[in-house]
Order: C-alpha cells, then sequence, then structure tokens
C-alpha cells in the first residue's frame, strides 16, 4: 500500500465510486520506488484550450500510466468502436468506447511533458488505461476492444509488470504492439 508521501491527490470527488476506485489503486501499489500517484487533477490541451479532466497517474518502471475510472458493475462487452455495458439490474446501454478519450489525453500529456524537457525524446511513455473498477464486473469483449482495459483483478499487474492487452513489448528491437500485431494506444 502506498504511504501517503507517494500519493498527491489535487481534487476532490463527491462521488463515493471514485474515491473506492482511487482507494483501491492506492492499496495495490507497493510503497516503494517509483511508484506514486497524482489523483483528480487538470490537463489543458494547448491546442484546442480544453481542460481534461485526469482520475489518476501512476509513476511505474516502464511507463506514466493515465488512468481512466469507470465505477459501474455488470457486464462491459463490445469492440474497440462500440462498447454496451448492463448493469446487475439489467438494461444494456451503449457507451463510448473510453480508450479513444484517455489515449487523447496521453498524448496530450505527452507533448506537454516534450515541450518542457530540453531532450524531447526523453520524456517517458504514457500508458492509457481504463480502470474498471467496480468488484462485479465480468469483461466480453471481440475484435481488442479490451486493449488497456484493467480490473481489480488485473490493475497491480498492470502498473507493476505492464502486463495488460496492448502493452508494450520488452526486449530488443521490440515495438510496441498489441496482439494483432498493430500499433497500441500508448505514446
Amino acid at each position: 500500500m502506498l504511504s501517503a508521501s507517494r500519493i498527491e491527490r489535487i481534487g476532490e470527488t463527491p462521488h463515493a465510486h471514485e474515491r473506492d476506485a482511487l482507494r483501491v489503486i492506492e492499496e495495490v501499489l507497493p510503497n516503494s520506488e517509483p511508484f506514486h500517484v497524482w489523483e483528480l487533477f487538470h490537463l489543458l490541451d494547448p491546442s484546442t484550450g480544453r481542460l481534461l479532466e485526469i482520475d489518476a497517474l501512476i509513476m511505474g518502471y516502464l511507463a506514466l500510466y493515465l488512468v481512466e475510472i469507470k465505477s459501474g458493475p455488470g457486464l462491459y462487452e463490445g469492440n474497440p468502436v462500440d462498447w454496451y455495458w448492463t448493469p446487475p439490474e439489467g438494461g444494456k446501454r451503449s457507451m463510448d468506447p473510453p480508450l479513444r478519450l484517455i489515449d487523447l489525453k496521453a498524448k496530450t500529456l505527452k507533448s506537454r511533458l516534450q515541450a518542457r524537457l530540453a531532450e524531447p525524446k526523453r520524456a517517458p511513455r504514457i500508458e492509457p488505461l481504463v480502470f474498471l473498477s467496480a468488484e462485479d464486473v465480468t469483461l466480453r469483449f471481440e475484435q481488442y476492444g479490451d486493449l488497456g482495459v484493467v480490473t481489480r483483478a488485473t490493475l497491480a499487474r498492470a502498473v507493476q509488470f505492464h502486463q495488460f492487452s496492448g502493452q508494450l513489448r520488452t526486449g530488443k528491437g521490440a515495438a510496441s504492439t498489441n496482439r494483432s500485431g498493430s500499433r497500441s494506444p500508448g505514446c
């Protein structure tokens, strides 16, 4: 569990489900270097003037993980273009796949970091993750709809060992690829 000195909560949330998800993040991360988390802050996209809401940014060994929290329990299914969520009480609902927005946020953060560094190529990798944080979540994705998706059961492995759907392949000459061999969303 992260100590308070490794947690920087910039904003506040009135939502109990978001507070619970942030607590889970803090509990699964080891209290050792390099792990730190920044929570609930905004990032300005200078190209549009849009203020982007960031749920959490986690420093890990292989990347900075930009985390979008989705807290609804139930069944998540779909593909990279269309997602559907069915809560426990029923009523299947269409939703936008959150990876598109969190990928935009990751690219914006990467460009902001590169603009501030003397050597822009040394900016860390920013990996977008969608954290489905409810305890009762079932995944039934197809055609790589689960790229960058983590749950309570897989979050620790994702940020500690960079193991999740669409993760960076490591090793000499390796590139960032997903299971189909195409480039993953991370930047």
